[in-house]
């Protein structure tokens, strides 16, 4: 029996199981302790929790193997699987879902936009950290050549390159649609939604990266 009194929020329990050669197996697991006391339960899933919206909760299983969508009333269905592909992050939009995916130990990602039943690889990806989303946009760095940014408008279906000189990761996107990035300098740009792109900083001393 492990007790979790000592803990509240997100909890990661490791099990550690060693064999008579020294090897050693290890699996993790996520767990959420809430001590609310009149919290209750609305529905549960089969996994890591992704992203929840409204009434849908987006979620990879024990393996990153296979993502799957539930939504409140208990209807489930796996919207994404295939053998050798992990899910690294996944976030749900206004009618699917989009997420990162890639071969198991390989840096060649991608991102892949889930619409209307079927899945779509829609571009590269740079980092396994760099997919952003916010209300109906998202941004990566697509990986083809340092810095090319790639804004989506999940409502429409539209990809816009927005930037060609932009850091690989710790970009953000409004939900507007406005676009921050750092750039080959290492200065603060701006790009309004459907705008000219506006360097904010001008510091030759210090870095302003991290937007």
């Amino acid at each position: 029996t492990i007790s979790l009194a000592a803990y509240s929020g997100p909890v990661v329990i490791r099990f550690q199981a060693p064999d008579a050669a020294g090897q050693v197996s290890i699996v993790d697991r996520h767990v959420v302790v809430s001590s609310i006391q009149h919290a209750n339960l609305i529905t549960s899933v089969p996994g890591v929790v992704q992203d929840v919206n409204g009434n849908r909760v987006l979620f990879v299983d024990s393996t990153n193997n296979a993502l799957g969508l539930r939504t409140i009333d208990g209807s489930h269905a796996t919207i994404y699987q295939k053998p050798g592909i992990a899910i690294c992050h996944a976030y749900l939009t206004p009618s699917g879902a989009i997420f990162l995916k890639g071969p198991v130990g390989n840096l060649a990602l991608g991102v892949t936009e889930f619409l209307i039943g079927q899945a779509t690889d829609l571009s590269t990806a740079g980092s396994e950290q760099g997919l952003v989303v916010k209300n109906g946009f998202a941004i990566w760095e697509s990986g083809v050549g340092h810095g090319s940014l790639t804004l989506r408008d999940l409502t429409a279906g539209v990809s816009t390159a927005v930037a060609s000189d932009a850091g690989n990761w710790m970009y953000d996107v409004s939900t507007a649609g406005d676009v921050a990035y750092w750039n080959s300098s290492y200065q603060a740009v701006l790009v309004p939604y459907e705008g000219t792109p506006v360097q904010v900083t001008h510091d030759p001393t210090f870095w302003n990266t991290y937007t």
